[in-house]
């Protein structure tokens, strides 16, 4: 798997949990400043050696058993989430004006007291410029823009910066998803599992042995 992906389409539910988020992140905080008294310190968490840059509201928090802080403004969100296999993090970063997040890796998840393999997963939210020297991110040695509405994945042990040079926020949805429920289908599972819902069995045929498979392969080996 490759450090960095910028073609990751997200599941549905995933893609609804983040434009939810954001309907009730204006609704409960219309004032984003106020995130640097309310939001969880990460260049603290992550030692970063600079103060205020990087705050975070969390929706979901791995293996917390305690409620998580404003979660409770997030109702609809998390009522997506549920459905949303192998989530375990979800939250949204929050970058201030003229302030960046140092370059970091990320820490293992804990689950039922065990670390599990996970994948990030971050999509923009807020993106106040397109010009990536303004306003963008940093994979190992690579400059990313990451688009409002755009998903990229990469692994935790990816080394990763942004950086917000505009007068506005910057803010960037993040979820880690447990490996084990990574999974894009391709055109033809996604025909097959289409047809399920509706409760259709449906195979393909391969035109020249006129071998049928079932759920389709999409090529015949």
């Amino acid at each position: 798997m490759n450090s960095l992906s910028i073609q990751f389409k997200p599941y549905e539910k995933l893609e609804q949990a983040r434009l939810m988020l954001k309907q009730e992140l204006d609704a409960f905080m219309p004032d984003y400043s106020k995130v640097q008294q309310i939001g969880m310190d990460f260049d603290s968490f992550y030692n970063t050696g600079i103060k205020d840059n990087w705050r975070t509201i969390a929706v979901k928090l791995g293996d917390n058993q305690d409620p998580v802080e404003h979660a409770d403004k997030f109702p609809n969100t998390l009522e997506i989430l549920s459905e949303c296999k192998g989530v375990e993090n979800f939250g949204m970063n929050f970058v201030k004006p003229y302030g960046r997040i140092m370059p970091h890796t990320d820490p293992e998840v804990i689950v039922d007291g065990k670390e599990v393999p996970f994948i990030n997963c971050l999509a923009g939210v807020v993106i106040p410029s397109s010009n990536v020297h303004k306003c963008g991110m940093m994979f190992n040695n690579k400059e990313v823009i990451v688009a409002e509405g755009e998903w990229i994945t990469f692994l935790p042990s990816t080394k990763h910066s942004a950086w917000n040079y505009t007068d506005h926020y910057r803010l960037t949805c993040m979820s880690t998803i447990n490996l084990e429920y990574f999974y894009t289908a391709g055109s033809a599972t996604t025909r097959f599992l289409n047809q399920v819902k509706e409760g259709n069995i449906v195979g393909q045929g391969c035109p020249k042995c006129k071998a049928v498979y079932v759920p389709p392969r999409g090529s015949c080996p």
